[in-house]
């Protein structure tokens, strides 16, 4: 859609929501502010929030939105990473008390940021 986009197919984007056009931060507001200085510009419209990005006050109320999808997004990958590797969390000492973090590489316990394996 973007290739269309930059093609001059498109003129505007209609969107659900912030974190379905983008995941994190500075993904959707680089994108919206170059679609915003393309010429003609592209507007997005993001329906649940009711978010014109070519209005004055938008960047504002995006970055914000774009905040909120990002760690929506980050809590839904721990949800579904800790879990399935509880059984190798439990190998720490007092695993229950620990809070985990999200690495790429595992997860690590807070106290004493050892690899739990």
């Amino acid at each position: 859609m973007l290739r269309a986009c930059w093609a001059g197919e498109y003129d505007l984007i209609l969107t659900k929501s912030v974190s379905r056009f983008a995941r994190n931060l500075v993904d959707c507001v680089s994108l919206v502010r170059r679609l915003k200085n393309h010429t003609p510009p592209i507007e997005v419209f993001f329906e649940t929030d009711n978010l014109f990005t070519l209005s004055e006050d938008s960047e504002l109320k995006l970055s914000l939105l774009a905040t909120f999808a990002q760690e929506e997004s980050v809590k839904i990958a721990i949800n579904t990473f800790i879990p399935a590797n509880m059984n190798r969390s439990s190998r720490c000492a007092n695993s229950k008390r620990h809070r985990f973090f999200w690495k790429t590489r595992g997860i690590i316990c807070a106290e004493d940021y050892r690899f739990c394996t």
